[in-house]
């Protein structure tokens, strides 16, 4: 078995038994400590100096590099701006195109339809012949009218003649005035009757040009409502002609700006992409029940390209309203629905010019231009074209960058 040692007689190794442990005198752990600490120090020397070498050596190698040119300051197009009191807006307004006369034509008598002599789409002279009806029994009875006449104008030669005759007889004492008297009588009977059957001649002659329906003007043949064996009534249409010499534009506008519209005035109607001269013919005094606007009838210059096909009338309308008109591209996105402009100043030495920032309201904008107002001053030079390429703050050169593009009313 091993045994425990007791306490009382356990042994320290490295020390002999029954004797006590000496401790460092203090010399000695203060001649330790101050080793300690030189040994410290001088490795920390050693250590600020190799840095120090090291900082000065690449401190040489910079100095000896060629430093880079500066990079060239950006150059931004810019314009200045000017507060105007009002600005011009384009209004268009959606119209059409109309004939100018538009007839649906009809027989004036019933009848029935021998002959239709036009057909739909075709061109027609003032006064041409579209459409007859059977004129057989006009012309007999007129051929029945002439006869008649040429029967009475005997009798009323022979009533002249004997007139004459009894005349002569009075004059000598052979005849009676009772004769004379019957016989000019007779004679005048007939010329009655001579001129009753010239007022039916010119009757037939109306029918039979009630029989023919012509051109009542040059146009075209929109429609046509009968066919030849037609029987119609008085009055039904045959066919419709549209005058297109001078078509007319129908458009309702403001009633604001028909207030300064004039007879005659000149204005322009696009119309498929071509714009048609057009001259002021009508302008209505009352308001549209639906969409609370005056008509206005412009007659065009020249022939349209189709009938009731739509156009556009465009009118310039001033706002009195104050701003300044800048570049649509020199508008950056803001917050709270707001927008920025990005503005140049001058430097101190004023050799260049450092980049601002102004905020401004949209009141009306086009494809080219926006109406503004806002922090922006009048005379301000302001930044129309690269503006993502700058910040505020940075420095930069400008050159003139005044736009020429269309709409810069």
């Amino acid at each position: 078995m091993v045994s425990s040692s007791s306490p009382n007689t356990r042994q320290t190794k490295g020390r002999e038994p029954g004797r006590k442990a000496k401790k460092p005198s203090r010399a000695r752990r203060w001649a330790g400590r101050v080793g300690t600490f030189l040994i410290t120090t001088a490795i920390v020397g050693l250590s600020v100096g190799t840095i120090l070498q090291g900082t000065s050596l690449i401190a040489e190698r910079a100095a000896a590099t060629v430093a880079p040119n500066a990079a060239p300051l950006v150059e931004v197009a810019a314009i200045e701006v000017q507060r105007d009191t009002s600005f011009r807006i384009v209004r268009s307004f959606i119209g059409q195109i109309e004939a100018g006369q538009s007839t649906r034509i009809a027989f004036e008598r019933p009848g029935l339809v021998t002959e239709i002599l036009v057909d739909e789409g075709d061109l027609v002279e003032e006064g041409q012949p579209l459409g007859r009806l059977d004129q057989r029994l006009l012309n007999a009875e007129k051929s029945r009218l002439e006869a008649n006449r040429e029967a009475i104008e005997a009798q009323a030669e022979l009533a002249r003649l004997t007139t004459e005759r009894s005349a002569e007889l009075q004059e000598r004492g052979f005849a009676s005035t009772q004769t004379l008297d019957q016989a000019r009588l007779g004679l005048a009977e007939l010329n009655a009757r001579l001129a009753e059957i010239d007022a039916a001649l010119v009757q037939v002659d109306i029918q039979l040009d009630q029989s023919v329906i012509e051109a009542p003007f040059s146009g075209t043949v929109s429609e046509r409502l009968a066919d030849q064996g037609t029987t119609v009534a008085a009055g039904n249409p045959i066919v419709t002609v549209l005058e297109q010499t001078r078509p007319v534009f129908r458009v309702g506008i403001d009633p604001t700006l028909a207030g300064d519209m004039r007879l005659g005035d000149a204005y322009d109607v696009e119309i498929a992409g071509t714009l048609f001269p057009a001259i002021v013919s009508a302008i209505r005094p009352d308001l549209d029940p639906l969409s609370r606007t005056r008509t206005i009838l412009l007659t065009l210059q020249s022939e349209a390209p189709a009938i009731l096909e739509a156009g556009t009338l465009r009118l310039w309308q001033t706002v009195e309203q104050p701003g300044m008109r800048v570049p649509l591209g020199a508008l950056q996105e803001g917050v709270r629905g707001l927008w920025t402009v990005s503005t140049l100043r001058p430097t101190e030495d004023g050799t260049h010019h450092t980049v601002g920032s102004e905020a401004v309201e949209v009141i009306h904008a086009n494809q080219d231009w926006a109406y503004v107002q806002g922090t922006l001053q009048s005379g301000s030079l302001i930044v129309t074209e690269g503006v993502h390429r700058i910040v505020p703050g940075q420095t930069v050169d400008w050159m003139d960058g005044n736009p020429t593009a269309e709409g810069a009313e």
